[in-house]
């Protein structure tokens, strides 16, 4: 991690409980400060690409919708935080499978706008509900099979609309640790949404 974005962070753990809350408590403060760091030279970066989307033309900004999700929570040890929610990455308690989400868009309507919404969805309604919005169908996979998103492009504009999406697949099966878990993980997590 360049020093640029440690330096943001004091060397030694801060007593203050809102530092706490963006940290393992349990984890060294190193990985704490590194966590951070990271998290910050992401912000930097996706600053950049949204200035650079501001200054394209044609007013390429006014017609996109941007999306920022995470895929699960943070893991255990490694210095982030799933405060306020119990448990870490790759275990089935909120805190392993609930996940934040951004979404900005002129498009979105300003009642909307800066509101959590904190309905039911999933990874996989991205690219049905991206394609509606852009005025397109979503494709089929191969053999004619259905996606498994949902398009929840209409639950976006009206808070007043329940969510298409009325469950989700947590986890496939029970399977011994040593086995990899790729197909329930990609399962088996949902997320707060910020618009």
């Amino acid at each position: 991690m360049p020093e640029e974005w440690l330096q943001r962070y004091p060397a030694t753990r801060p007593p203050d409980r809102i530092a706490n809350r963006t940290c393992d408590v349990n984890a060294p403060w190193s990985h704490c400060r590194t966590v951070l760091a990271m998290a910050s030279a992401l912000d930097d970066a996706i600053g950049k690409v949204m200035a650079t989307l501001e200054a394209a033309p044609y007013g390429a900004a006014n017609h996109t919708i941007t999306v920022f999700s995470s895929d699960n929570g943070a893991p255990s040890g490694q210095g982030g935080s799933n405060f306020p929610y119990r448990g870490w990455k790759m275990q089935l308690w909120e805190g392993g499978m609930r996940a934040a989400a951004f979404v900005h868009s002129p498009l979105l309507p300003p009642s909307v706008r800066g509101t959590i919404d904190q309905r039911l969805y999933h990874i996989t309604d991205w690219l049905p509900t991206l394609t509606s919005a852009s005025g397109l169908t979503a494709p089929l996979l191969m053999g004619g099979l259905q996606l498994d998103g949902h398009d929840i492009w209409a639950a976006l504009l009206d808070p007043a609309l329940p969510s298409p999406r009325t469950e989700i697949l947590h986890n496939l099966n029970q399977v011994p640790a040593y086995v990899p878990l790729s197909l329930s993980l990609s399962l088996s997590f949902s997320f707060s949404l910020y618009v």
